[in-house]
């Protein structure tokens, strides 16, 4: 939620800084990323066996796609589309993240887990806002903005997870219990 969140926080904003349209075109980012969303949840289950150990990844590399095409080619057609993108990226990461806890946790210990996981999406919901926004503002000189800074730590999140095989290793130790 920390990147999901830095699209419904800051697009309004933009779109009217931007002078891209005014706040009808906004709300109807949202209502994209919503769209974005539902047509990817429908495939979410294809694409969490095709990417077995990396739909985590591809998730993340979606968001710093999307931020930033939004953040570097400033067109309302660009936001739909990226607000389309982010929409899918959290479909596939709130589908594969609850599984996995599934899979690496104690059968009796799933509902605790669900919910410590429900929790701390949560809170990077909340803390979105009080990280990126300040963070934004420390680099903005070097021309960065909230969706470029995003997408660039979003990718590089995305290279982490893929370097240190986070869902393989994941994986493979639901495997051996």
């Amino acid at each position: 939620m920390l990147l999901n969140n830095v699209l419904n926080n800051n697009i309004s904003l933009f779109v009217m800084r931007e002078n891209l349209g005014a706040t009808r075109q906004a709300a109807l980012t949202s209502t994209i990323s919503l769209v974005g969303g539902m047509i990817c949840g429908l495939f979410v289950g294809k694409i969490g066996k095709i990417f077995r150990y990396s739909s985590i990844a591809l998730s993340i590399c979606l968001y710093g796609i999307a931020y930033f095409l939004i953040g570097l080619f400033h067109s309302l057609l660009i936001v739909f589309i990226g607000s389309f993108i982010v929409g899918a990226a959290m479909s596939i990461a709130m589908g594969q993240f609850p599984y996995l806890i599934s899979l690496i946790v104690d059968v009796n210990s799933v509902s605790m887990a669900l919910g410590i996981y429900v929790a701390i999406y949560s809170v990077g919901g909340v803390v979105s806002p009080l990280i990126i926004n300040p963070l934004t503002n420390l680099v903005s000189h070097l021309g960065f903005n909230v969706f470029s800074l995003s997408g660039l730590l979003a990718l590089l999140l995305a290279l982490i997870c893929l370097l240190v095989k986070f869902q393989k290793s994941l994986v493979l130790a639901a495997k051996k219990q």
